[in-house]
């Protein structure tokens, strides 16, 4: 038989200033539907691990 696992992906947009000198990012991070919500929720259980840091760009050129 298969087994059937849902995953949740989240992203919100964050400050990376310690790193790269005032720049910001939008972390993809993932979990398993299977954690209660309350667990999910707490940031100190690591419930969501990261899964790629995508950099917002900054067009050099202005938009006309």
């Amino acid at each position: 038989g298969a087994t059937l696992c849902g995953v949740i992906l989240s992203s919100d947009k964050t400050h990376i200033t310690n790193m790269c000198g005032g720049r910001t990012a939008h972390p993809l991070l993932i979990s398993l539907v299977n954690a209660k919500m309350a667990i999910r929720n707490k940031g100190l259980s690591h419930a969501f691990l990261l899964l790629a840091l995508m950099p917002i760009v900054k067009f050099t050129h202005p938009v006309t």
